[in-house]
C-alpha cells in the first residue's frame, strides 16, 4: 500500500525529510495531525517526534491565532450561502406554481439541480483537483449568484429548466472543490471544530431559511427571495479572501510513487488505507439503512404504535435530535478514532433497532430511535474529516466526486429496499432487518479492525 511505499512499515525509516508521524501505525497517524504545524522544525530521531508530537494542537485545543478570524469569516459566509439555499429551495417551487401550476413541472425542475450531481460528480472532482480549488470557488459563486438572480427573469418553462440545470451543475463543482479546499487552507487541528461547526450551522440554515422565504415572499414576492438567495453567493465569494494556502509541509505527506492525479490514485491510496475504506463502507451501509427506515417511520407511528401525525413528526423530530447529538460528540470522539470504535457504534445503532422491533410502546421506541441515529452525523463527520486529513489535497475532489456519488446512491437504494419490506413485513421487522444488517456491517469492521492492529 501507499505507506509501505513512503517506507512507513514497521521499523523502516523513510528515506528523505520525514514528517512528524513517519514512525507512528496508520491508526496512531489518525489520531494527530498530519504534517507539523508552518513553523515547526522538523524532528531528527524518535525521541524528538515523541516530544513534538506531545505538543501538537489537537481539535479540543483553539485553533491557532493566525487562522480564527479566516476561519471565522468562511464559516460565517457558509452559513449564509446555506440560508440562501434554503431560502431558494422554498421560492422556486413557489415560482412554478405560481406560474405553471402543479404537476410534473415542479417535479422536472426540482430534478434539473439533481441530475448533473449524479451523472457528473465523478467529472467535477477531477475538475476541482486540476483547478485552483479557491478561484475555481469565487468564480463558481458569482456564476451561480448571476443565474438564481435569472430565474425570476424567464419567460418560457424550458428557460426555468435550463437556468435549473446550470446552477445544478456549478453545485455539483462547487461541492468538491469545497471540501478539498478546506485542508489546503486549515491545518488539521481544527478541521473536526470546522466541520462539526459547518454542520450544526447547517441545521440552523433549515430553521432560519424557510422562514426568511416565507417571509420575503409575502413582502416582496418570490422574485425577491431569489435576489436574497443570489446576494448570499457574493457574500459567500467574499469570505473566501482571507483565505491563504498552507505551507507544503503543513500538508498532508504525499506517498511515494504517486506523482499523478488520477482515479486510479484514489483506488490505490484507498486499498492501502484500511480505516478510510472501512470509513466508506460503513457510511454506504448506514446511508443505505437510514433510507429503509426513512420510509417504515410513517407506517411504524400511524399503524404499529397508533401515535397520530404528531407521533410521527415526534419520532422524525426525535431521531434528528439524535444525529444533532452525535455532531455535538464529533470533536471530542474524532480524534481518538479507531476501526473498533466504528464498528462499536455500528453495533450499537443495530442492537438499539433490534431492541426496538418487539416494542409496541411508543416513548420506549421514540428514546430507542433517538439513540440509534447518534451516529449518523457523526460517521460522515468522521469520514469527511479524515478523508481531510489523510488523503493528499491533489486528490481530494476526485475522491468526494466518488465517495459522494456512492453514498448519494445509497439513499434511493435504502428507500426502494424500505418499499419491499414495506409490502411483505411489518414496519417493526423491517426496522430489525436493518439492526441486524448493522451488526453484520459491524462484525465486518471488527474483523478489519483486528487486521489494521
Amino acid at each position: 500500500g501507499p505507506l509501505k511505499q513512503a517506507g512507513i512499515a514497521a521499523g523502516s525509516p523513510p528515506s528523505g525529510p520525514a514528517p512528524a508521524n513517519a514512525w507512528r501505525s496508520p491508526i496512531r497517524q489518525m489520531r494527530t495531525a498530519h504534517g507539523l504545524h508552518p513553523h515547526a522544525p522538523r524532528p531528527r530521531c524518535a525521541s524528538i517526534v515523541r516530544m513534538e508530537a506531545s505538543a501538537e494542537p489537537t481539535s479540543q485545543s483553539p485553533p491557532p491565532v493566525a487562522y480564527r478570524v479566516p476561519l471565522a469569516v468562511f464559516v460565517a459566509g457558509q452559513f449564509v450561502s446555506g440560508t440562501g439555499n434554503r431560502i431558494n429551495a422554498v421560492a422556486l417551487p413557489l415560482l412554478v406554481i405560481e406560474r405553471y401550476g402543479v404537476g410534473l413541472s415542479l417535479g422536472l425542475v426540482t430534478a434539473s439541480r439533481l441530475v448533473p450531481r449524479v451523472l457528473l460528480g465523478p467529472l467535477a472532482g477531477a475538475a476541482a483537483d486540476r483547478l485552483p480549488r479557491r478561484a475555481t470557488l469565487a468564480v463558481t459563486l458569482v456564476a451561480s449568484a448571476a443565474l438564481v438572480a435569472a430565474i425570476p427573469l424567464t419567460r418560457a418553462l424550458w428557460q426555468l429548466y435550463l437556468l435549473a440545470a446550470l446552477v445544478g451543475l456549478l453545485d455539483t463543482l462547487l461541492r468538491p472543490a469545497g471540501f478539498a479546499l478546506r485542508p489546503e487552507v486549515f491545518p488539521a487541528s481544527v478541521l473536526y471544530r470546522l466541520n462539526a461547526i459547518e454542520e450544526l450551522l447547517d441545521a440552523g440554515t433549515n430553521l432560519v431559511g424557510p422562514a426568511l422565504a416565507v417571509a420575503l415572499v409575502a413582502a416582496f414576492g418570490v422574485g425577491d427571495a431569489f435576489g436574497a438567495d443570489a446576494l448570499s453567493f457574493v457574500v459567500a465569494a467574499l469570505a473566501l479572501l482571507p483565505l491563504r494556502p498552507l505551507p507544503s509541509e503543513a500538508r498532508v505527506a504525499e506517498p511515494a510513487g504517486e506523482a499523478g492525479a488520477s482515479f486510479g490514485a484514489v483506488w490505490r491510496l484507498l486499498r492501502g488505507d484500511s480505516t478510510l475504506t472501512l470509513l466508506l463502507a460503513v457510511n454506504a451501509v448506514y446511508t443505505a439503512g437510514i433510507g429503509v427506515l426513512l420510509v417504515l417511520y410513517a407506517p411504524l407511528a400511524l399503524d404499529v404504535y397508533h401515535a397520530g401525525d404528531w407521533g410521527y413528526g415526534a419520532l422524525v423530530t426525535a431521531t434528528g435530535l439524535g444525529a444533532l447529538a452525535g455532531v455535538l460528540l464529533t470533536p471530542r470522539l474524532g480524534p481518538r478514532l479507531s476501526p473498533r470504535l466504528i464498528a462499536a457504534l455500528l453495533a450499537a445503532s443495530g442492537v438499539l433497532l433490534v431492541a426496538l422491533a418487539p416494542l409496541r410502546a411508543f416513548w420506549p421506541a421514540l428514546v430507542l430511535l433517538a439513540l440509534a441515529h447518534l451516529p449518523e452525523s457523526f460517521c460522515y463527520l468522521v469520514f469527511a474529516t479524515e478523508s481531510q486529513r489523510r488523503i493528499p489535497t491533489r486528490l481530494l475532489g476526485r475522491y468526494y466526486g466518488v465517495a459522494m456519488t456512492a453514498l448519494a446512491a445509497a439513499l434511493p437504494l435504502g428507500n426502494a429496499l424500505g418499499g419491499v419490506a414495506l409490502a411483505h413485513l411489518d414496519p417493526r421487522a423491517g426496522v430489525g432487518l436493518v439492526g441486524l444488517a448493522f451488526l453484520a456491517a459491524a462484525g465486518a469492521g471488527a474483523a478489519l479492525a483486528r487486521r489494521v492492529r
